[in-house]
């Protein structure tokens, strides 16, 4: 049987063979602390994200794939793949309603204000910042798994794309990634656009991309986000 790889395990096998060994064949993981701001807002803005991008492609009828649920943290909400954003900004409500009273200090020392108030200023900035373009994509899939073997390796190499559009201006097919930080800056940006997965990812879709009906993506594009 073929092995199988992501881009994560590939980056850490090359940046430390030892560490991969203890991740990857030994299963050791580091612990992680109970209250983890920085992660978790990066997967409810996520789930916003695609709830969003899944109802415009639905709407426009562009899309040709979807999951069948949205998740949040691992103490958060699932929701259905037809749910609205502004479901989810009600479940974060719930979310932070729930939170202890230790836990949302430590949000509050991360972010800079509650949940439900964060997460509601930052989808309507990206939305608004975004709307112009956002009207030349047609949204093809979110959160899309992929797998494809690497010729003459018995590896196959698998991941999620956050989305994959298609530029009505241009006609080329993009792979998007998204992802929230503390600070937005330039060089970090270029850094990870020069070394990024989504490359790779692209490379992975193509014969999804085939099978829609559309063509081999051409390009690759970045969100990001400042969550603090």
């Amino acid at each position: 049987t073929a092995e199988k790889a992501t881009y994560s395990s590939l980056t850490l096998h090359r940046r430390c063979p030892q560490a991969w060994k203890y991740r990857y064949i030994d299963g050791l993981r580091r612990a992680r602390s109970e209250v983890t701001p920085a992660l978790d807002f990066g997967s409810w803005f996520h789930a916003v994200r695609a709830l969003d991008r899944i109802n415009k492609g639905t709407v426009e009828g562009t899309l040709k794939a979807h999951p069948e649920e949205i998740q949040t943290t691992d103490t958060g909400p699932t929701f259905p793949w037809d749910a609205s954003p502004s479901d989810a900004m009600a479940a974060a409500v719930d979310y932070w309603d729930r939170l202890g009273e230790d836990a949302r200090e430590v949000w509050l020392d991360w972010l800079g204000q509650p949940l439900p108030q964060r997460l509601s200023h930052v989808y309507a900035e990206w939305r608004e910042r975004w709307a112009e373009e956002s009207e030349n994509e047609s949204v093809l899939a979110v959160e899309q798994r992929w797998e494809r073997e690497v010729p003459g390796t018995g590896v196959t190499l698998w991941g999620y794309a956050d989305e994959v559009y298609q530029d009505r201006k241009r006609g080329i097919v993009v792979v998007r990634d998204c992802k929230t930080s503390g600070t937005l800056g330039q060089v970090t940006s270029l850094d990870e656009m020069m070394d990024s997965q989504v490359q790779l990812y692209a490379w992975g879709l193509s014969p999804d991309c085939a099978e829609w009906g559309v063509p081999t993506p051409r390009a690759v594009a970045f969100d990001r986000v400042r969550s603090k």
